[in-house]
């Protein structure tokens, strides 16, 4: 770790010991404790320290199950799949990524139904099984489009055209 991403750090682990004093512990206080947790994760992958990223994926997770957060817990499971992605172990990545979908179906959260699409698709491409990347960045084009996220259905679009490049069927 860099100076900075260590201080980083340090500061997060001071500012979630904050958190648990003044709040007791509260399950009221989750969500920020969540939000310290991620951030720990996120420097963990940029600087490719995946094992402590996915503690602190999976700590985040269980949080999240405590309160029965499932927006939260579809975004921890979201983490842990991109770790599983980092290291190249896709099968363990389409897994998360699969249970991130289940939850956001079950709580009719479109974006990230999309934004699973999307991800299980980049497995697929990946695992050179084109024909289900395109089934899945074609079901995320459309939920982008229904839901208006412009950004997200470019992703998808590139993706899908990216997939055509590589399944080298001159007739798609």
């Amino acid at each position: 770790l860099t100076r900075r991403s260590f201080l980083f750090l340090t500061f997060l682990s001071a500012v979630l010991q904050v958190i648990i004093v003044v709040t007791g512990n509260n399950p009221s206080s989750y969500t920020q404790i969540i939000n310290c947790i991620d951030k720990k994760g996120y420097i963990y992958i940029k600087k490719s320290n995946y094992p402590k990223a996915i503690e602190c994926y999976t700590e985040e997770l269980k949080l999240a199950e405590k309160v029965d957060n499932k927006s939260a817990q579809a975004y921890s499971i979201n983490n842990i799949a991109i770790v599983y992605y980092k290291e190249k172990n896709y099968d363990e990545a389409l897994q998360y990524y699969q249970r991130a979908f289940d939850i956001n179906k079950e709580i009719d959260n479109r974006q990230g139904i999309g934004l699973a699409y999307n991800n299980i698709g980049e497995i697929y491409k990946i695992k050179g099984v084109y024909s289900k990347a395109f089934e899945y960045y074609t079901k995320a084009v459309n939920i982008f489009e229904e839901i208006e996220y412009t950004s997200g259905r470019a992703y998808a679009l590139c993706n899908l055209c990216e997939t055509y490049l590589y399944s080298g069927d001159p007739n798609n």
